[in-house]
């Protein structure tokens, strides 16, 4: 799946879904019809096909739509279990399949609470442990010429976030990582990429300290267009930003973290 998360947390709805056979055959009906997918109870010839097989192909069909497609899919399976009691079982082998699938969603930034209520629904690349990997994964995401406007934006700040929170770790891992968009100047001071000319070893350090700032500007506007509209961090609101500057907004990131990534790549990390 496109969808870096969606495979494990599938495979571990499936698991739980066989196990205590919720969702029913009548809630998957009403899960796919509300969200307009067609994984049908039958084939053209009349036979039956299994709840497992109904629900991959649903979570195909909604990654094949994009990543929060796959998001409004968990929501509505993991809803319908919480409201049959899945989470609630006393039954040991019921709680062991309950865990694997809430070690899978914590991968993916979700926190499943032990009465089956999501929390926090990021679902994505968690962006907290500040790993180059995370941020591997964004830039490809980021690079997908069919993300909309609103997962254009989210991918941008998370990206950037994650980005900042690498750096920290690598070059100041004492220190607590802030928010955005602060944390991303947080990190470049960290990895000793100063935006103050009088501290750039260079002949062009006022250019070099005004394209810097120009980085920080990115997270800036960046942070301050995804907080009024765009995916991410449980954030679904439509945006009114056209397709035109969200592909704008999205090379400056790419622009802004290969920039990062490169220069402190001359700079060694702390031990």
């Amino acid at each position: 799946m496109k969808t870096p998360w969606a495979t494990d947390v599938a495979l571990n709805l499936s698991r739980l879904m066989e196990k205590t056979w919720y969702p029913s055959r009548g809630g998957l009906d009403a899960i796919f019809g509300k969200l307009a997918i067609n994984s049908p109870e039958t084939d053209r010839q009349g036979s039956t096909i299994n709840k497992v097989t109904r629900l991959r192909r649903a979570f195909d069909q909604a990654d094949a739509r994009g990543e929060q497609a796959v998001v409004n899919l968990v929501k509505e399976i993991i809803e319908e279990m919480r409201f049959k009691g899945v989470f609630s079982s006393a039954d040991e082998q019921t709680q062991e399949l309950v865990s694997a699938l809430r070690a899978s969603l914590a991968q993916a930034g979700a926190r499943l609470t032990d009465e089956g209520r999501l929390e926090t629904l990021t679902l994505g690349p968690a962006i907290e442990a500040g790993g180059r990997e995370t941020v591997d994964r964004l830039q490809s995401r980021l690079r997908d010429p069919d993300l909309d406007p609103g997962a254009i934006l989210g991918t941008s700040k998370d990206l950037l976030e994650a980005t900042a929170k690498h750096l920290l770790k690598e070059y100041s891992p004492e220190v607590r990582a802030g928010d955005m968009p602060g944390v991303v100047g947080q990190a470049m001071r960290a990895a000793g990429l100063s935006t103050i000319p009088g501290e750039i070893d260079s002949t062009n350090a006022k250019a070099v300290a005004a394209l810097r700032q120009q980085v920080i500007k990115t997270a800036e506007a960046v942070t301050s267009t995804r907080n009024t509209g765009g995916d991410g961090h449980g954030h679904l609101e439509p945006t009114d930003v056209s397709p035109e500057l969200a592909d704008y907004i999205r090379h400056l990131t790419l622009a802004a973290v290969a920039y990062l990534l490169a220069e402190v790549q001359h700079t060694p990390p702390r031990q």
